[in-house]
């Protein structure tokens, strides 16, 4: 952002330049005299009091002054020509006995005095007092006071200036040199000083010109000032927000968040006769699309439908019976319903279910979630929920510390809207790429195709990379600072993710989950043998759990070298001569994966200039080379 208004200021600096007659068009005044006196404090801040007087030639509602808060001071160091830039708050602005108010264009701060109500005219003085404070240069050779005390860019002649500064202690006042004249000006024709104790004096012998200035350049020994704006002020409340938000993250998860570790109960049928989408939501505390499509396998299983598959991603869903929903949870009926939303309806094909679909699966996913939002039958305990907004509440706390600690670095002062965009480009934007990570490759695996969770984590890679450049780039902070956010945020971050503190119910569950999770996993073949031998449908039975819970392969490599029937309720396309569990359940992996990428589908309707190393004077600088000046006009 400032990089950008330095360069706007620039090329405007250069067609005022090359263009005085656009840059200074006629104005409505005169001014006879231009005085202007500046207290220079221990901190290097200049307390400075401009008294203007000017001459109207026809009414006007006042004047403006605009000073610089950033731009570039020009030195020569060693010999060598030197740009630094410079960043300055401006504060303490007031206007003597005249309406005025205050705003900042292009890296300046405007004082618009006057009042759009009133007229005034003929010889009229303004006196106007503000602090203006540089940040430390990081010159570690010498201190200097290099300010352009009459502005440069005033649109008319100054008849008469003049100039006072009272250093805060002893100078070596060879040390000191004046310039007058034009931007680049290297003499002091034009001026002429005198020091008495820390006290510094100047006259102009002659008119200033019309884009002539003044401008002061004292080399002082390094040390000199003491406690300078650096840019680091708000660095030890961040560094001490960062410590006491991550222990207090840290405290408040081991107190109130973490879960007992449940008892893992092993079971060969799912637990309580739960349906696919409850196991899929027991085990990880979301309710997934892929729970949801998973009881089309499951009412296959139970007889009430069979698949044909047509092609390589075309199925057609026969109706064979109307289940009896009220031996069934209402998310059941809603996706049955969806598929064929009458008795008569016999056979529905993949396509027509198209942006159709998926409102049967957002409202099975509301039903699902409403059943577990019950008293009886909450999986998390309401500190599991508080925890959570605590650690969000703590990382936005350290944002807030942030966005205060870069405003400070940038402006001296906190600034709302600097504050803010620290916050959204520094924080927000890599935040939001890292969260994208994870919600590809952790949260949503689940029934994912994995090229596209591929493709879709290197887009936030990437996207995380771009954000990651930016904010190292704008950041005017140690990059300390930066990587200590990010550290206390991502470790928030981990614990807001990290299993919640589950009920008593809850846990009880996830524990015959477990159980029967890691029975699929690791069924010894003599007790899946026993299992078949007692109800040979028995890996039909199972393979919609085992595909909520992203193990649908391991509970087919179960079953090799055993005599499994093909299931009645799949045929088509890529039946098998041969039939094989593993590969039968590698097919329905990759068929239940496009059928929740089609089934699902939502219809998109829906919803300043150069310098030379030779132009440089006495002492280093020129005149219009410092910090300060800027310009005027009337309105």
């Amino acid at each position: 952002m400032k990089k950008k208004c330095l360069t706007l200021m620039g090329i405007l600096f250069t067609l005022c330049l090359v263009l005085p007659g656009a840059a200074f068009a006629e104005e409505y005044y005169t001014t006879p005299d231009y005085k202007v006196e500046m207290i220079v404090n221990e901190d290097q801040s200049y307390a400075i009091t401009e008294t203007i007087t000017v001459s109207f030639t026809e009414p006007r509602h006042g004047i403006y002054r605009y000073i610089p808060k950033q731009g570039s001071l020009y030195r020569e160091i060693d010999g060598k020509a030197i740009q630094t830039p410079f960043t300055a708050t401006i504060s303490r602005v007031s206007v003597e006995g005249y309406d005025y108010e205050t705003s900042t264009e292009d890296g300046n701060l405007v004082i618009k005095i006057g009042n759009a109500d009133e007229f005034v005219d003929g010889r009229k003085t303004y006196i106007i007092h503000y602090t203006w404070a540089p940040k430390a240069d990081g010159i570690t050779t010498f201190d200097d006071v290099y300010y352009n005390i009459l502005p440069h860019n005033w649109p008319t002649p100054i008849d008469q200036a003049s100039f006072s500064i009272q250093m805060p202690k002893a100078f070596d006042a060879s040390q000191l040199n004046v310039y007058a004249g034009e931007y680049g000006a290297i003499d002091a024709g034009k001026v002429t000083t005198s020091v008495n104790g820390n006290t510094i004096t100047g006259q102009s012998t002659k008119a200033l010109a019309t884009g002539e200035g003044i401008t002061v350049n004292l080399r002082l020994p390094e040390g000199y000032f003491v406690g300078v704006w650096t840019g680091t002020e708000g660095l030890p409340f961040l560094y001490g927000t960062c410590a006491i938000c991550l222990i207090a993250g840290i405290l408040l998860f081991f107190i109130l968040g973490r879960n007992p570790k449940p008892v893992e109960v092993v079971n060969f049928y799912p637990p309580h006769d739960f349906t696919p989408p409850h196991i899929g939501t027991i085990i990880d505390g979301k309710t997934d699309r892929k729970d949801l499509i998973a009881v089309i396998m499951y009412l296959a299983d139970k007889g009430y439908l069979t698949i044909e598959a047509t092609g390589k991603k075309d199925f057609t869903f026969h109706q064979i019976k109307h289940p009896k929903f009220k031996d069934e949870p209402d998310f059941i009926r809603e996706i049955f319903t969806g598929i064929f939303p009458s008795t008569k309806t016999e056979s529905v094909t993949l396509d027509s279910l198209k942006g159709v679909f998926y409102t049967s699966i957002d409202a099975a996913t509301a039903m699902v979630e409403g059943y577990f939002e019950d008293p009886e039958h909450q999986l998390f305990t309401k500190t599991a929920k508080l925890v959570r907004l605590g650690l969000l509440a703590l990382m936005a706390i350290v944002g807030i510390a942030f966005g205060n600690a870069g405003s400070i670095a940038s402006t001296g002062q906190f600034d709302i809207f600097e504050a803010l965009f620290y916050v959204v480009f520094s924080i927000g934007l890599p935040i939001i790429g890292f969260y994208y990570i994870y919600q590809t490759a952790v949260v949503n695996k689940k029934g994912a195709n994995p090229g596209r969770r591929g493709f879709k984590a290197l887009v936030g890679a990437f996207f995380t990379f771009i954000a990651l450049s930016l904010s190292l780039a704008l950041n005017e902070l140690p990059d300390t600072a930066l990587l200590t956010v990010y550290g206390t945020i991502l470790l928030l971050g981990f614990l807001w993710v990290l299993p919640k503190r589950r009920t008593e119910i809850g846990n009880q569950w996830l524990g015959e989950t477990l159980g029967f999770k890691n029975f699929i996993v690791s069924a010894e073949a003599d007790r899946i043998k026993m299992l078949v031998d007692e109800n040979p449908q028995y890996f039909y039975n199972i393979l919609p759990y085992a595909y909520v819970l992203g193990i649908t392969d391991k509970w087919a490599k179960n079953f090799e070298g055993l005599a499994i029937e093909p299931p009645n309720w799949y045929y088509g396309y890529s039946t098998f001569d041969t039939f094989d569990c593993l590969l039968f359940a590698s097919m329905m992996n990759h068929n239940m994966r496009s059928m929740t990428s089609d089934m699902i589908h939502v219809p998109s309707d829906s919803g300043s200039g150069g310098f030379s190393d030779s132009g440089f004077g006495g002492g280093g600088g020129f005149s219009g080379g410092g910090g300060g000046g800027g310009g005027g006009g009337s309105w």
